[in-house]
Order: structure tokens, then C-alpha cells, then sequence
């Protein structure tokens, strides 16, 4: 009967090894941790603390084990494996543990990861020394972006771009004939001023002329 147990106890621990991963790297289902795993930190973690005792396990009176009303299969009472319970319990203590988990606090320890070097701290160092090396400041450095872009902008629609009307559409703009017609009557205007003042002039000079004859006669 004990032969019997320890067979089906082996057969357990055969296929709990089986789940392992095959670490044959020719097998069809190996799996290798380094490539096949990204092995981020988990976001969150639970960690339990073990506390070894040394009290004896299982007590001769231990109720799961040697009590009647037990309902667990391997009771030491009701197993037929063993030929008395005091063999069952003697078997328990050598080949089993107790494993009791519970919390020791409700306190939590919170760690919070920070980038030590940020971008902003990489961007001014990269602007201090190209300011030191190259002599180039941020507004420089808009300057060639947005000249580089208008360079762009003019070789793809350069050839599509107006600098100034043709001359039909001058010829038959209304403003430009307004313009042209406004600037004819003012050089007339001009033309006729000038030619009144000349003429004041000329008579300005002849009467001049006369009370000077008149003077010396």
C-alpha cells in the first residue's frame, strides 16, 4: 500500500516537471526568454515573506489529521494506506509542511520610477554647446528652419507663384485706367499752372521795365 503511494506521489512530480519549458534548442517548443520575452517590470508586484517555525508538524492531536468528524481524504483516521494513524501522522511530519499565509501589516512600500536625464535637460545641454562650439542660438537656428522651408515651398510651387499682374490684366484693370486718368488731369492742371505763372512773370518783368523808363524820363 505505501509502494502504491509513492508511485502516484512520483507520477505528481513527473508532471509538474513536465511543464517546465523543454530547454532543447532544437525542439519545436523551446522558448527562449531573452528573445521571446520582453521581461518589463511589472507594474504591480506582490511579494510574500516566509517564517520558518520549528514547532513539530503534525501534532499527535492535530484535528485535520487524527480527529473522527475530519472529512479531508487524507485523514489519518478514514486513509487505508497506513495500518495506524499514529504510522500516518509519523508519515505527515516527515514528508509534509504546514504553510499558513496571512498578513502581517496593511502598511505598503510605493517606488516611483523618474528619468534622471530628460529631454528638456538634453535640449539645453544640446543648445549650450552648439552656442559654444558653433556660435548658433535657438533664433538662428528658426531662422535656417523657416529659410529651408520657404526654399522648399519655392521649388515645389515656385513656378505657380505671381509676383505681379500681367499687362492685360492692367490694360483692362478699372483702378490702373482711373489712376491713368487721374494722372493726365493733373499733369494738365500742371501744364496750365505753369504756363499762368511764366506769364505773370513776363508781365512782372514789363512793368518793371516800364516804371523804370518812367523813373529815368
Amino acid at each position: 500500500m505505501m509502494r502504491q503511494h509513492f508511485v502516484t506521489l512520483l507520477d505528481v512530480l513527473t508532471s509538474l516537471r513536465n511543464l517546465r519549458d523543454n530547454q532543447d534548442t532544437t525542439a519545436v517548443n523551446f522558448f527562449d526568454p531573452l528573445k521571446e520575452c520582453k521581461c518589463d517590470p511589472a507594474c504591480t508586484e506582490t511579494t510574500i515573506d516566509t517564517t520558518v517555525s520549528y514547532a513539530k508538524f503534525p501534532m499527535n492531536k492535530y484535528v485535520v489529521l487524527n480527529s473522527p468528524s475530519a472529512t479531508q481524504e487524507f485523514s489519518c483516521t478514514k486513509n487505508t494506506n497506513f495500518a495506524t494513524s499514529a504510522e500516518c501522522i509519523n508519515w505527515y511530519s516527515e514528508n509534509s509542511a504546514a504553510v499558513g499565509i496571512f498578513f502581517d501589516g496593511l502598511d505598503y512600500n510605493s517606488y516611483v520610477e523618474t528619468p534622471s536625464y530628460t529631454i528638456s535637460q538634453a535640449l539645453n545641454e544640446l543648445g549650450g554647446q552648439m552656442g559654444f562650439w558653433l556660435g548658433v542660438s535657438i533664433i538662428s537656428l528658426i531662422e535656417f528652419i523657416g529659410l529651408a522651408a520657404v526654399l522648399c515651398m519655392w521649388c515645389i510651387h515656385g513656378k505657380n507663384v505671381k509676383i505681379g499682374p500681367s499687362e492685360e490684366e492692367i490694360e483692362n484693370d478699372d483702378r490702373i485706367k482711373h489712376v491713368k486718368g487721374l494722372k493726365s488731369e493733373l499733369d494738365a492742371h500742371d501744364t496750365v499752372d505753369e504756363r499762368l505763372r511764366h506769364r505773370a512773370l513776363m508781365r512782372q518783368d514789363e512793368a518793371a521795365e516800364a516804371a523804370a523808363k518812367n523813373q529815368s524820363d
